[in-house]
């Protein structure tokens, strides 16, 4: 396989991977009136986002070597499991024990522009940790507030370094006619510092 660049890319000692591939539409409104397929992008627009750790509001995108926490979207970058993640990635590294504001655990938010909802849509996405984070321990949150109203969980999960990553495919019916501002959240399950948590290709579709 090549990549754009007419590289060659591949997992080393020949591994297996995967490629997903979806069909999807072209618009870039997060809200379109027809259509299906794509609707909202979170990879694509996470600058877009306020993104924010117990240190306060974070620069997007971030620097890695920031203790405060960092989001950075990946391309195609290789997971616990070995495999090559399908699609556009935002890696969600929370606030690290070194840093000062560090107290039992740290966290990383991004707070995302409002979107309409529609009966049928559904937020789609894979969690899990990059590969060779092996002290990995976190937990994935998606929640979402209406009108200023306090944040309402869609679902948490723990992640730990254990070689496999989760689907997520949450039905977002419910929400029909509500415009809404869309959390996805990471915090650390302990301090290790080895959080490199990722939400692989993030994403609202119908």
């Amino acid at each position: 396989m090549r990549n754009q660049n007419a590289i060659i890319f591949g997992l080393p000692n020949g591994m297996a991977f995967y490629v997903l591939i979806e069909v999807i539409s072209t618009s870039s409104t997060s809200t379109p009136d027809t259509g299906s397929g794509l609707i909202y992008d979170f990879s694509e627009h996470y600058c877009s986002a306020n993104w924010s750790s117990e240190n306060g509001d974070l620069i997007c995108p971030g620097n890695r070597d920031d203790n405060a926490g960092f989001v950075l979207k990946l391309d195609n970058p290789v997971l616990e499991s070995g495999a090559v993640a399908g699609g556009k990635s935002l890696e969600t590294r929370p606030l690290s024990a070194d840093n000062p504001n560090w107290n039992d655990n740290g966290s990383i938010q991004g707070i995302f522009p409002a979107i309409t909802i529609k009966d049928g849509y559904h937020f789609k996405s894979q969690i899990g940790c990059l590969q060779n984070a092996e002290t990995c321990n976190v937990n994935f949150l998606l929640g979402y507030s209406e009108d200023g109203n306090p944040l309402t969980s869609l679902g948490d999960w723990s992640e730990t370094y254990d070689n496999s990553i989760r689907n997520l495919d949450i039905n977002l019916s419910s929400l029909a006619g509500k415009k809404v501002k869309f959390y996805l959240s990471v915090d650390a399950a302990s301090d290790d510092g080895d959080d490199e948590a990722v939400w692989i290709y993030p994403r609202i579709v119908k």
